[in-house]
């Protein structure tokens, strides 16, 4: 990996996650500021701030952004430049926390749903549930272990989850009415790794963050092989990634960076930001283009 193009774009963040590119800049939670920010090169800018933490983003073939409220377990809708967050739909009564999420092109949102929040879940007590446009939900998944990061194969017809505490990634077929169907493995990670969030490339590789030990962004190929990483520094933590840029061969990076202290101490909107907590995005140049969604 070239890694001569690399560059910090925005370092501002408190604690970042579910980076978005939607075709002409990026979309960035923090979810302990309570803030979407858009970040371009050169400038940052706020979209929106929350009363609850943002994670996982989508875009709804219209454009609309839906941005998951984690405590609150609502998808909230961001619509045109300034217009203020509305609520799309009230997922409360899935379980307790909502995280990442993915938004195909069908407008169909598969959402992660975690029973314990932060909390280590047992095998089996988390679940996807499937939101339609029309704000209709079911449960298509509900067998997995903190799902996080998803990808959608360019053809539109696999959806690839990254089950942060299970320590692997699973493949699933996409069924014509959004159902998910024969779940499969399509990768383990060993020696302390997990997945979070994540992005495919053109090859059919998966760009994985991975915050657990030895914490780096991982290239992997399906069947597990480990065939390029990004490392970051001490005490930082490599989150998620997605492609963008005019050609989609700009890979952005979530960093965070810990510093010792308890990454789930949340602070109240309206705090000043607390120096102990670090995130930034980063840029870097990639032989091999983006694919698929997001």
């Amino acid at each position: 990996m070239d890694l001569s193009t690399r560059r910090v774009l925005f370092d501002g963040l408190w604690f970042g996650e579910g980076p978005r590119w939607d075709g002409t800049r990026l979309w960035v939670s923090d979810q302990h500021a309570n803030t979407l920010y858009w970040v371009e090169e050169g400038r940052t800018s706020v979209r929106a701030k929350f009363d609850d933490m943002p994670s996982g983003i989508g875009f709804l073939p219209d454009g609309t952004a839906l941005v998951a409220a984690m405590r609150s377990c609502r998808l909230l809708a961001v619509q045109g430049e300034s217009d203020p967050p509305e609520l799309f739909v009230d997922m409360s009564k899935w379980g307790p926390q909502i995280n990442d999420m993915l938004t195909d092109s069908r407008g169909n949102t598969y959402v992660g749903v975690r029973s314990g929040g932060y909390a280590q879940p047992p095998q089996g007590s988390d679940t996807i549930v499937l939101v339609t446009p029309e704000g209709e939900m079911r449960l298509v998944e509900e067998d997995l272990r903190a799902p996080n990061g998803m990808v959608v194969t360019p053809d539109g017809g696999t959806l690839i989850v990254a089950s942060t505490m299970g320590r692997q990634i699973v493949a699933y077929d996409i069924a014509d009415n959004g159902d998910l169907e024969n779940r499969r493995l399509w990768a383990s990670l060993t020696d302390g790794a997990i997945p979070d969030g994540m992005c495919l490339d053109a090859e059919g590789m998966a760009w994985v963050g991975n915050p657990g030990e030895n914490p780096r962004f991982l290239r992997i190929a399906e069947g597990g092989e480990i065939v390029d990483e990004i490392p970051v520094g001490p005490g930082d933590m490599a989150i998620a990634c997605v492609f963008g840029g005019p050609d989609r061969s700009t890979l952005y990076l979530i960093v965070n960076n810990e510093n010792g202290d308890d990454i789930h101490r949340f602070p109240n909107p309206g705090d000043e930001h607390d120096s102990r907590f670090r995130g930034r995005v980063e840029a870097v140049e990639c032989s091999v283009p983006g694919a698929g969604i997001p």
